[in-house]
C-alpha cells in the first residue's frame, strides 16, 4: 500500500524531524497557497537534516512494522531516487567506511561494528556517536582515525603512515618544551614527564597549530585535551589521572590563581614567549562533577587586523563602514553570536580612525589587544569598576570616539545611547542573529524607541566561515539538492565549486584560516521612522534590503561562488 501524505507526516513526527507547531504552520500554508504538503514541510526541515535519518527504522502507521525512513519517503515519492542514492552513498562513505578503518586499526572488532551499525538503525545517530555511546572507542581514538589528532604532532608525516605519529628520528629543537611537544601523540611516554613539561608542551603545540583555545575536559578515567582551530574543536591528547592534579596546579600557578580552590570558578592570565612572539593566555576554570574543567584563550598580536579591508567585507560594505566611522556622532553596533569576531571588527574600525586629531577611548572586559594611540580601560569587577563606571569615566575625558566592549544591561545601554547623541561616536557589540534585530535587543533593555531612532546610525551583523585550504583545494560538482538548499541561481550553477580534500597543512580538515561574512545595515531616514513607529523586525529587514543591505546568506553564498569557502561550510554557519 502506497503511503499517503498523512502517513508520511506521522512517520516524520515519530522520527522527531518535524514538530506539531511546524505541521500546523504547514497545513495553514497549504490551505492558503494550495502548494503540496511535501514542498512546504521540506522548507521547514532541511534536506541535510532528513538525509541523516534515512536509515532510521521506525514503525509505520499502517502495519506497525519497522521500516527505514528513506524507504517510506521514496515509496511516497517525497524524495527522488537520485536523492535517495546520494544519501546512501554518503552514509556508506561516512558510516561503514569509518567502521572498517577502525576495525583495520584494531580499535574495535567486526562484531562490535555490526552491533553499532544495528543500533545506529534504531537511533538514527551517526556511527561515530554510536561507537562512543557504546563505549567501544573514545574521542581521542576517533579523532586519530579521522585524521584530526595530528594537530599536536609533527607535520613531517610519511606517506606510508598517513595520519599516524611523526618520525621522531628527525632532529628537533632541544629543551623541555620541545622534548615534551615531540611526544604529545604518545601517551605511554607522557607518563614519565612532569606536569610542568606537559603544560609547556600543550601551550607550545597549540600556538604552533593556530589554535585559539585550549580545552581540558575531565573524564572518568582521563583528562581530555582539545584545541579549537578555525572555530572547531579537535581532540589532541589524553592525560592520565595521575598527572592531572599537577598539570592543573601548574596552570593555576601560571595564571595567578588559588591552587587550593576547586569548588568555584576562577579567572587568570599569563604571558608566554613562543617562537619569539608574545602570547597572552586567559585562563578560566569551572567545577564539574568529574573535576575541574580549564579553558585557555590564546591571544596573539600576530592575529590583530590592521583595518577593515582585512575583515573579508565586500567593496561596497567596506565603503559603507568607512562612511559610518567618519560620522562625528551616533551609534554603530557589531552583532553576532559568541566567537563570531565582533571585537575584531571593532578593533579594525578603531585602526581606521585618525588618532592624531581625535581622542579615542575604550572600556573592555578584558583588553584583548593593545591599540597604539587609543586609551584603553579594563573592567575590574573586584573593585566595582564595570562597563557603566568606565563609560561614565570616559564621558568626562572629552572623547570623540568611545568603544564599549559589550552592552550587557539597561544602564549601560541607556548611557551609551545618550552619549551617542551628544557629539560622541559610540562603538559597541550586541548578541543578535542579524542586523535588524539589534533594535529589538535595545528595546528589550528598555531603551525608548525615540532614542534608538535618533542614535543608531549603523549595524553590522557577522559570522566567521572557514576558508578552503589552498594546499588541497579541488574542484567538484555539488549535488543538485545541495545547490537547491543554498538557493544558488540557475545562471551560477555551472560555476566551479571548491572544497578541501585534507592535507598536512590544514591538519586534514580541508580548511585553513577563517574570514568574515557580513550584513551591513545603514539606518537611513526611512528606517528611523519605522523604528520610531514600532514596525516589526520583518518590516525593518524589508526596508534595510530596499536600502541596499546584503544579507549574511547572500554574503556567504558569494564566498562559496568565488571559491573562498565550501557549500558545506555555508550550511554549517548559516543554517545552524
Amino acid at each position: 500500500m502506497k503511503p499517503d501524505d498523512k502517513g508520511v507526516v506521522e512517520v516524520l513526527k515519530h522520527a522527531r524531524l518535524i514538530t506539531e507547531q511546524q505541521l500546523q504552520r504547514a497545513y495553514q500554508a497549504q490551505e492558503e497557497s494550495g502548494e503540496s504538503l511535501k514542498d512546504i514541510l521540506f522548507r521547514e526541515v532541511s534536506w541535510e537534516s532528513v538525509k541523516k535519518f534515512l536509515n532510521y527504522e521506525i514503525p509505520t502507521p499502517f502495519s506497525g512494522e519497522k521500516r527505514a525512513l528513506g524507504a517510506v519517503l521514496r515509496e511516497a515519492e517525497w524524495i527522488s531516487q537520485e536523492q535517495f542514492d546520494e544519501a546512501e552513498r554518503e552514509a556508506h562513505r561516512t558510516g561503514e567506511e569509518l567502521g572498517q578503518r577502525m576495525v583495520a586499526r584494531k580499535l574495535i572488532s567486526q562484531q562490535q561494528l555490526q552491533t553499532a551499525l544495528a543500533q545506529q538503525k534504531e537511533t538514527g545517530l551517526p556511527l561515530w556517536r554510536t561507537l562512543i555511546n557504546l563505549g567501544y572507542v573514545d574521542t581521542h581514538q576517533l579523532s586519530q582515525v579521522l585524521g584530526l589528532a595530528t594537530v599536536a604532532q609533527d607535520r613531517d608525516v610519511t606517506g606510508a603512515e598517513e595520519h599516524q605519529a611523526f618520525d621522531s628520528r628527525k632532529p628537533r629543537k632541544t629543551g623541555p618544551a620541545a622534548a615534551a611537544q615531540s611526544i604529545l601523540g604518545k601517551p605511554e611516554l607522557i607518563k614519565n614527564m612532569s606536569g610542568v613539561d606537559v603544560v609547556e608542551a600543550i601551550i607550545d603545540s597549540a600556538v604552533k597549530s593556530r589554535a585559539t583555545d585550549i580545552h581540558l575536559d575531565p573524564q572518568e578515567d582521563h583528562m581530555r585535551v582539545r584545541y579549537r582551530i578555525d572555530g572547531m574543536l579537535y581532540d589532541v591528547l589524553q592525560l592520565s589521572l595521575d598527572i592531572v592534579p599537577e598539570a592543573i596546579s601548574r596552570f593555576k600557578v601560571l595564571g595567578g590563581m588559588d591552587i587550593t580552590q576547586h569548588r568555584h570558578s576562577q579567572d587568570g592570565h599569563f604571558v608566554r614567549m613562543v617562537d619569539n612572539s608574545e602570547i597572552d593566555l586567559r585562563l578560566a576554570t569551572a567545577p564539574t562533577v568529574l573535576g575541574e574543567k580549564l579553558v585557555l584563550r590564546i591571544l596573539s598580536e600576530k592575529n590583530v587586523l590592521t583595518g577593515i579591508a582585512q575583515l573579508g567585507m565586500e567593496p561596497h560594505q567596506i565603503d559603507l563602514m568607512e562612511q559610518l566611522i567618519a560620522k562625528p556622532y551616533g551609534m554603530v553596533l557589531s552583532t553576532g553570536p559568541v566567537g563570531s569576531g565582533k571585537t575584531t571588527t571593532l578593533y579594525a574600525l578603531l585602526n581606521e580612525v585618525n588618532i592624531l586629531t581625535k581622542n579615542v577611548m575604550t572600556i573592555e572586559d578584558p583588553v584583548e589587544y593593545q591599540c597604539r594611540g587609543v586609551n584603553q580601560m579594563q573592567v575590574d569587577s573586584a573593585s566595582g569598576f564595570g562597563f557603566i563606571e568606565g563609560l561614565r569615566a570616559m564621558l568626562r575625558q572629552d572623547p570623540n570616539i568611545i568603544m564599549v566592549g559589550e552592552i550587557r544591561d539597561e544602564e549601560t545601554a541607556m548611557t551609551a545611547v545618550k552619549a551617542s547623541m551628544t557629539g560622541v561616536l559610540v562603538l559597541s557589540t550586541l548578541h543578535t542573529n542579524d542586523a535588524p534585530s539589534a533594535t529589538g535587543s535595545l528595546i528589550g533593555l528598555n531603551v525608548p524607541r525615540f532614542l534608538i531612532s535618533s542614535a543608531l546610525i549603523g549595524v553590522v551583523a557577522q559570522r566567521l566561515v572557514r576558508k578552503v585550504c589552498p594546499g588541497c583545494k579541488e574542484e567538484y560538482t555539488p549535488p543538485p539538492s545541495l545547490l537547491e538548499q543554498l538557493s544558488v541561481p540557475e545562471e551560477h550553477r555551472a560555476k566551479k565549486f571548491y572544497r578541501g580534500t585534507g592535507c598536512e597543512k590544514c591538519l586534514n580538515t580541508g580548511y585553513f584560516g577563517r574570514t568574515g561574512v557580513y550584513e551591513v545595515m545603514r539606518v537611513d531616514e526611512e528606517l528611523k521612522e519605522a523604528i520610531l513607529h514600532g514596525e516589526s523586525q520583518m518590516e525593518l529587514k524589508r526596508l534595510a534590503l530596499k536600502g541596499g543591505m546584503q544579507t549574511l546568506a547572500t554574503s556567504t553564498l558569494h564566498k562559496v561562488l568565488d571559491g573562498t569557502t565550501s557549500a558545506e561550510e555555508y550550511l554549517r554557519v548559516i543554517f545552524t
